[in-house]
């Protein structure tokens, strides 16, 4: 062998040392590996030999430019990067919020417990409530038929008019005695359809008229006696005869 030949790794470091007649083969960090002396192979097998490991060198070359590769592509993506970090930060942003707002949100599960309990409630007091509607209705249903039937059942009772009034209201009563001092023509008598009067007379002071709401027998007026009796009848406001006696000698 000739000449001297150096050959280095991408970084610079000697990996094949041809001098001096002798070869002396490195590792990465410079450590001696093998050293051929000048006999130890012919120029052939060093030749060979030399452009296996040039071959070695320049795959180790081609890394390199292939972690330029890569460092180039890192600072082509470092924007994206950033916008997964900023994401991130968006993320821990959302997470504050949230927490900030855990009490509405709780404050709102509650209100929503406090109105399913409401509802429950309710349910559980729909009958008692409806019992309250239906004892209302039924009420109120009583009330009115008591007020449409009131007129046909009347007290048994017997008042006393002395009173020289043409008007005589004889809505609670079903017997009155008629005792005026003086004479007086009773033209109007107040009280309710269905009800019925029995005129009971004790001196002979009081006519009933025949008129527009009292028809009289022969359409004509009652002049009554002591111990006379008069029945009549509320027909729809109007009073109808229906009987009369003479109860003395």
């Amino acid at each position: 062998m000739s000449g001297m030949t150096v050959i280095r790794d991408y970084e610079g470091k000697i990996i094949l040392d041809e001098t001096n007649d002798q070869l002396i083969i490195k590792d990465g960090n410079g450590k001696v590996l093998y050293t051929f002396g000048k006999h130890a192979v012919s120029d052939g097998d060093f030749d060979q030999f030399k452009a296996f490991v040039a071959g070695q060198v320049k795959a180790l070359e081609d890394g390199k430019l292939n972690l330029d590769a890569f460092n180039a592509y890192k600072t082509a993506n470092d924007k994206k990067v950033s916008d997964v970090e900023a994401g991130a930060v968006k993320t821990s942003t959302f997470n504050s919020y949230k927490s900030s707002n855990d009490g509405r949100v709780s404050s709102l599960e509650t209100n929503s417990a406090t109105k399913s309990e409401l509802n429950t409630y309710k349910s559980t007091n729909d009958t008692r409530v409806k019992n309250v509607e239906d004892n209302y209705t039924k009420t109120t249903d009583f009330n009115t038929y008591k007020t449409n039937t009131d007129k046909k059942f009347f007290a048994q009772t017997t008042a006393n008019v002395t009173s020289n009034n043409t008007t005589v209201d004889v809505t609670a009563a079903n017997r009155i005695k008629l005792a005026q001092t003086a004479a007086t023509t009773i033209a109007t008598l107040t009280g309710q359809d269905g009800q019925r009067l029995t005129l009971i007379f004790t001196n002979a002071n009081t006519t009933i008229a025949h008129g527009a709401s009292i028809k009289l027998k022969g359409a004509t007026n009652y002049v009554g006696a002591a111990d006379e009796t008069l029945v009549l009848e509320n027909v729809g406001g109007v009073w109808q005869e229906v009987a009369r006696s003479a109860n003395h000698a």
